[in-house]
């Protein structure tokens, strides 16, 4: 896919659909400036949520682009229905999806346009699968788009893509994540701080007013790292529930002493709703913490490197997490 393609793809699309992660935040301020209509439709969600999107409010033959968003695995029995049905609502209100700019698995997405009616030759960005080439959905928008952007797309792009290796000690990364996740129920915050960031380097005052509520998450951190209980088998639990913080900050600085780490009393989507609950996550990449917890029959959601899932369902999860460590 040559840069051109995938800038004329950005510049005539309506609606982007995108995960609310940095990665996805980046991605889509990378594209709502590079489209010709400045005032596309943003919506913001994950894969087990596609279901609660209104269609009916898009514009009227919209061009559509994903970002970040994979096929949904969330559930005991992972309900790729849900993406399925999503997609083919789509195409029946007349819409046209464009690209696909997702990192999480490039059979699932071909065999869901597939079992739409649709192939993936139809996009002009095509999913992939997570690796050293494609790490994450801004690296796809980066491939796609070529050198022939400008620098502040480039610099979202490439603080999207470090964000996403959960560093976020870059210029838009601090901003996209700080100002996310002081409120990460706050449905106005994403729109808002993309279409910003779109068009300035600098926040204004009202994102630089969320990102200084993130200071608390900061100080707490450190007390949960703390909380460090060492279990064996390189799995160290800690204890969330200390005060409010940032999952992913704890997640990245547990992995230098351990390569599986359970967080406690954090709060992880559920059934479709914000609750307090558990998340197990690993950097190792031959563990597939979310499909070995599902097969143990615990209802959970998340991806290949961490599952969330509910209290009473820990040591259920940690122990077959034990063994299937043990065994690979």
């Amino acid at each position: 896919m040559d840069g051109s393609s995938g800038l004329n793809s950005i510049y005539g699309i309506n609606v982007i659909v995108a995960v609310g992660s940095v990665d996805g935040l980046a991605g889509a301020a990378a594209c709502v400036r590079n489209a010709r209509d400045t005032d596309v439709q943003l919506v913001f969600t994950q894969a087990f949520q596609v279901n609660t999107i209104d269609i009916s409010k898009w514009p009227p033959e919209s061009n559509v682009g994903f970002i970040d968003l994979g096929v949904n695995n969330e559930g005991p029995t992972p309900n790729r229905q849900l993406t399925v049905d999503f997609v083919k609502r789509i195409y029946e209100m007349g819409h046209k999806i464009s690209f696909i700019a997702d990192e999480h698995g490039k059979t699932a997405w071909k065999d869901v346009l597939e079992e739409c009616g649709h192939s993936k030759e139809e996009l002009s960005i095509r999913p992939k699968n997570r690796g050293e080439k494609y790490g994450s959905s801004c690296a796809i928008l980066m491939k796609a788009f070529g050198e022939s952007v400008d620098a502040h797309t480039k610099a979202l792009l490439r603080d999207g893509n470090q964000g996403d290796q959960m560093n976020f000690d870059t210029p838009f990364g601090r901003i996209f994540n700080n100002a996310i996740k002081s409120n990460m129920s706050d449905p106005t915050r994403r729109p808002y701080i993309v279409r910003c960031m779109a068009q300035q380097e600098i926040p204004d005052v009202k994102i630089q007013g969320w990102m200084d509520e993130y200071a608390e998450m900061e100080v707490n951190l450190p007390l949960i790292l703390a909380s460090r209980e060492d279990i064996g088998n390189e799995i160290s639990v800690y204890n969330g529930s200390i005060g409010r913080h940032d999952a992913t900050a704890v997640f990245r600085d547990a992995y230098k002493m351990s390569s599986i780490v359970v967080l406690n009393g954090t709060n992880v989507f559920l059934g479709g709703r914000l609750q307090m609950g558990i998340s197990i996550a690993t950097n190792r990449k031959d563990l597939n913490v979310l499909e070995i917890i599902q097969k143990a029959g615990i209802t959970s959601g998340g991806m290949a490197a961490k599952a969330n899932f509910a209290m009473e369902d820990k040591e259920l999860a940690i122990d077959v997490i034990r063994a299937a460590a043990a065994h690979l």
